[in-house]
């Protein structure tokens, strides 16, 4: 994965510093399943996999704007890994607590 730093430099370290660790953690326990997957996803350059076929969810929230409900939907379809990035007060958190409450399917959610 390629990391830009076209805004924040703060938050490119934050990120930085947050795959690093990643990648650190799961090479220690490379090759098992989801970490192998999302390993090479990470640092390999391998496209990650969303459905085709669209979740269908009903927010808890009544606040999300279209924004944010799109990129909950976008994060309830993604296979393997979906970033939400924003400037602060957009609403990234917003979003992503949405997702965990929307979650059925055992996938890991890191906010």
């Amino acid at each position: 994965m390629s990391l830009c730093c076209l805004l924040a430099v703060r938050t490119y370290d934050r990120y930085k510093f947050g795959l690093d660790f990643l990648h650190r953690e799961f090479t220690s326990a490379a090759g098992t399943g989801v970490s192998s997957r999302l390993l090479r996803v990470l640092y390999d350059g391998v496209e990650p996999v969303s459905s085709t076929r669209r979740t269908p969810w009903v927010p808890f929230s009544r606040s999300l704007n279209a924004a944010q409900k799109e990129a909950v939907q976008n994060a309830l379809d993604a296979n393997d890994v979906y970033i939400i990035h924003g400037p602060p007060g957009t609403g990234q958190r917003a979003g992503m607590q949405e997702r965990q409450s929307q979650h059925k399917d055992g996938a890991m959610v890191l906010i």
